[in-house]
């Protein structure tokens, strides 16, 4: 009985170790990222301005070598010649700017539930097996989004890095009768820019998969960025970060920056709140790793990894919220002088305000007598009363 739980203890202490360990690097890896986005956020925000202040507005009939080099603006309508065509399913169109392919196969997903692995049947575009009883088998055909590689508007050519910021929008229209190539694989339409593939859609089986197809097709955008001879670019910043603002419609260049600064803040705020969980999780595992040679103990060892757990997951918090208000700080200086000469202004004034109170005991009298003093004696030290 004693060799047991002996294993049983040096099993816990190895595993609270493993486990402590990695808390720790979470922790560490959560707290440098936070750091890092604030110091990304002002940098990207920066580079949006910049680009905003120095675009200068460009017709779009002719590029003029005058600008080569320098951030510029420009609206109209975005076309294609080629197009662009989807090359398993043979889909597509020559007035497509982008066309996506989005599947999803029917298949095992593992979700942690009360620290155990459940799988369960439902629908991903990713795919992962356990190696035992649940085994998904591969894709047949992934999924992809295709761009027009001769994008241009007016005589400005866009690279499809850049066209592949626009979203694909609108549903792709399929043909009335499949390809016999696609029918003799199974696949069947299953909507208007939908195919299916496997017996039954309203009972799917693990392995069913679906291809869902969506366009962008030939439309007015608005875009800023640098002028390379005929192409629009990303524009390099002089802080080292690269920005480039593209949407469809006519969008007026405030609006451009707007968007884009908006855009920024909402991708800080969520950078922000993944790093403080991490940062609480981390710590909270770690505290839970590092106890967790009791755990073998029994009704104790349980209490005391929870304990540890929800103490380092606080601790973890209100460091992450140290961290935070530091790295802004540290990031925006102007608030950073402020907040310092605001304290020691502070500290002054409290300094100056102890030094100009004498103490009771300084005076002779006891403390405990200091809110208690009789009054004076009339006459007593007052003035002499006025002559008659």
């Amino acid at each position: 009985m004693f060799g047991f739980g002996k294993r049983a203890e040096n099993q816990s202490k190895g595993a609270g170790k493993v486990g402590g360990l990695f808390g720790l690097a979470m922790f560490a890896a959560a707290a440098a990222g936070l750091a890092y986005n604030e110091s990304r956020t002002v940098n990207q925000s920066a580079a949006i301005a910049e680009l905003s202040k120095s675009a200068v507005t460009v017709g779009i009939d002719t590029v003029k070598p005058e600008n080569d080099g320098k951030a510029v603006y420009f609206k109209g309508v975005l076309e294609t010649d080629a197009g662009v065509q989807d090359n398993y399913f043979a889909f597509g169109g020559d007035d497509l700017l982008v066309f996506e392919r989005k599947v999803e196969m029917y298949q095992w997903v593992k979700h942690k539930r009360n620290k155990k692995d459940v799988w369960e049947e439902e629908w991903s575009d990713e795919s992962e097996s356990d190696g035992g009883g649940h085994s998904n088998p591969a894709f047949p055909v992934s999924s992809v989004t295709f761009t027009a590689s001769d994008a241009r508007v007016g005589a400005f050519h866009l690279a499809q890095s850049q066209v592949s910021e626009l979203e694909a929008s609108s549903a792709f229209t399929l043909p009335g009768e499949l390809p016999q190539n696609l029918s003799e694989l199974g696949w069947t339409v299953s909507g208007s820019n939908r195919l299916y593939l496997g017996a039954n859609e309203s009972s799917p089986t693990v392995g069913d998969v679906r291809a869902e197809f969506n366009v962008l097709k030939e439309t007015d955008i608005s875009a800023m960025g640098r002028q390379t001879g005929s192409e629009l670019v990303r524009y390099m910043a002089k802080n080292g970060y690269d920005v480039f603002f593209i949407e469809p419609g006519a969008i007026a260049p405030e609006l451009l920056t707007q968007h884009s600064e908006s855009k920024n803040t909402t991708l800080a705020y969520i950078l922000r709140a993944a790093g403080g969980g991490g940062m609480a999780l981390g710590l909270g595992i770690a505290f839970s790793g590092f106890v967790g040679w009791l755990t073998w103990i029994p009704v104790l060892g349980p209490l005391v990894g929870r304990f540890a757990f929800w103490l380092g997951s606080l601790i973890g918090a209100v460091l992450a919220a140290i961290l935070f208000v530091g790295a802004w700080l540290w990031t925006h200086p102007l608030a950073l002088v402020a907040t310092v000469a605001v304290m020691s202004l502070a500290l002054i004034a409290y300094g100056m305000k102890k030094r100009g109170q004498p103490s009771l005991m300084s005076a002779g009298i006891p403390p405990s007598m200091g809110s208690a003093m009789p009054p004076p004696p009339p006459g007593f030290g007052g003035p002499p009363p006025p002559p008659r």
